[in-house]
């Protein structure tokens, strides 16, 4: 057991180290100069897109920048094999669209996919306006049937990532999603949705490693975190969990 907890602050030191590195001064891509506007209306995913493109291909990664407003985005996916790490900063809000039927049957509101060093900070918040969602999630009554909703963050394939001082509020579904991927720092961050609200898991796990979750709250209607199969050195603490159903292991030894 000592060993065991050794080893695993070892590698979170050693990744903090990592993710410092990552957070160097990088060129600054402000969603602002690709056309979108804080007004609480307009939809900006594709100043998005075009901000995290050119970051992207920016020799050395860049920084993709929301500034102070509200920002509305409806769905996107954030492609990586960039040439250096990425961040991103939102100091602001972005905030799902209205339009429902973007969401119905689709799996994310934004997702980040294949990135080598991931920055996501800035002290800013992520709106799902999941009450607008919630109502066609009957997946209790309608198994087999239902409409899927979509998690408002989800990273595919993320290695040494860090995402700190950020807030999650009304997610239609899980709030973020890690799939396939390693090295992930989750720190100081705040979720939260009623506790009446359907399938809103704080941070689902999937098929990743090295997962440390550390100084957060999350308050939810579903699972604060959940844990499903695939998944390995998964380390929670110093998480206020409450209300929702606490830390759920589902599955994780089925597939071995």
């Amino acid at each position: 057991m000592g060993l065991s907890f050794f080893i695993q602050c070892t590698c979170l030191v050693l990744l903090l180290v990592s993710l410092t590195l990552v957070h160097a001064q990088r060129k600054v891509f402000d969603v602002t100069n690709y056309g979108a506007r804080a007004d609480g209306k307009i939809d900006n995913s594709k100043a998005f897109i075009n901000a995290w493109n050119g970051a992207c291909q920016n020799i050395g990664g860049g920084m993709v920048l929301f500034p102070k407003g509200t920002f509305v985005v409806a769905p996107v996916v954030l492609p990586g094999r960039c040439k250096g790490p990425m961040e991103l900063e939102i100091q602001g809000t972005l905030q799902a669209s209205k339009e429902v039927k973007d969401f119905i049957g689709i799996d994310h509101w934004i997702t980040i996919q294949y990135v080598d060093g991931l920055n996501i900070s800035g002290g800013g918040t992520l709106d799902g306006l999941g009450a607008d969602g919630w109502g066609y999630n009957d997946c209790l009554k309608n198994p087999g049937r239902c409409k899927q909703l979509p998690a408002t963050l989800r990273l595919d394939f993320v290695t040494k990532g860090y995402i700190t001082n950020i807030t999650s509020i009304n997610s239609k579904n899980t709030h973020i999603n890690l799939f396939a991927c390693k090295e992930v720092l989750i720190r100081n961050i705040k979720i939260s949705a009623p506790g009446e609200s359907p399938n809103t898991d704080g941070i689902h796990i999937g098929n990743s490693q090295n997962i440390y979750i550390v100084d957060s709250q999350i308050s939810t209607g579903d699972d604060c975190v959940s844990v499903l199969p695939g998944s390995q050195y998964i380390n929670v603490t110093g998480v206020q969990c409450g209300p929702g159903h606490g830390i759920s292991i589902g599955s994780l030894g089925r597939d071995l």
